[in-house]
C-alpha cells in the first residue's frame, strides 16, 4: 500500500518580477496562501471545482510547469514550478513542486469528488496552435529555400537556431495534448520530474 499524503505540505515560489514571493501550503482540507506583510489567505478545498496541469516552457526557462485552479467564477490561481529569481533567471523547484501538487490532486479527490482534473491545454487551443506553427513553419522553410541563393550561410544559422526550439515544442504538443485523468493515474509527462535521492548506506542504522 502506498503511503497516505502528509497533513500539510507547502510550495514556495514567486512566479514573475510583478508578483511577490508565495507560500502555498496545503494544511487538511485547506488550501493556504501566505505572502509576507498580507493576510493569509485560505481556500477550501471544496471550492475548487477544476484542477489543469499544464507544461508552459519559455525561452528562459524551458522546464516550467504549472497547476490551475478553478472555481464557480473559473480560473482564480495559478501554481508554478519554477521561481523567479531575477532578470533571465529561474530556479527550478521541481522537488517541492511535483510533490506538492500531487498532495493536492490526491486530498481534492477525497474531499471534493465533484472536482474535474484535465491535463494540457483546451482541445480549441491545441488545434489552433497545431495549424499556426505548422503553416509558419512550412513558410519560413519556403522563405528560405527561395532565399538561399541570396543569403547562404545565413540560411544554416537560422535552421540550427528553429532546430534549437523543435525538440521544446514537440515536448510542448505532447505533454499538453488535451485530456482528463483519474486522480489515481496522473499523467507523469505533465509534472515535472524529480531526481531520487540517493542514501548513503553507510549512514543508515
Amino acid at each position: 500500500m502506498s503511503a497516505p499524503p502528509p497533513l500539510s505540505i507547502a510550495h514556495t515560489v514567486r512566479a514573475s518580477a510583478l508578483e511577490e514571493e508565495k507560500t502555498w501550503m496545503l494544511i487538511g482540507d485547506t488550501l493556504w496562501i501566505y505572502i509576507e506583510g498580507k493576510p493569509d489567505t485560505p481556500i477550501p478545498l471544496s471550492a475548487i471545482l477544476k484542477l489543469r496541469l499544464s507544461y508552459d516552457p519559455s525561452r528562459i526557462e524551458r522546464n516550467l510547469f504549472r497547476c490551475h485552479l478553478y472555481n464557480t467564477g473559473g480560473k482564480f490561481a495559478a501554481i508554478q514550478s519554477c521561481h523567479y529569481g531575477g532578470i533571465a533567471s529561474f530556479e527550478d523547484r521541481a522537488e517541492s513542486y511535483t510533490p506538492f501538487v500531487r498532495t493536492l490532486i490526491h486530498r481534492l479527490a477525497s474531499v471534493n469528488p465533484r472536482c474535474e482534473f484535465v491535463a494540457g491545454i483546451s482541445r480549441l487551443r491545441w488545434w489552433a496552435n497545431a495549424l499556426f506553427l505548422t503553416g509558419a513553419f512550412a513558410f519560413l522553410l519556403l522563405i528560405l529555400i527561395l532565399l538561399y541563393a541570396a543569403i547562404g550561410p545565413l540560411v544554416i544559422i537560422k535552421l540550427l537556431l528553429i532546430a534549437f526550439f523543435v525538440p521544446t515544442l514537440i515536448r510542448w504538443f505532447t505533454r499538453n495534448r488535451p485530456m482528463n485523468f483519474f486522480p489515481q493515474s496522473i499523467p507523469e509527462n505533465i509534472l515535472p520530474q524529480v531526481a531520487a535521492k540517493s542514501t548513503n548506506p553507510g549512514t543508515e542504522a
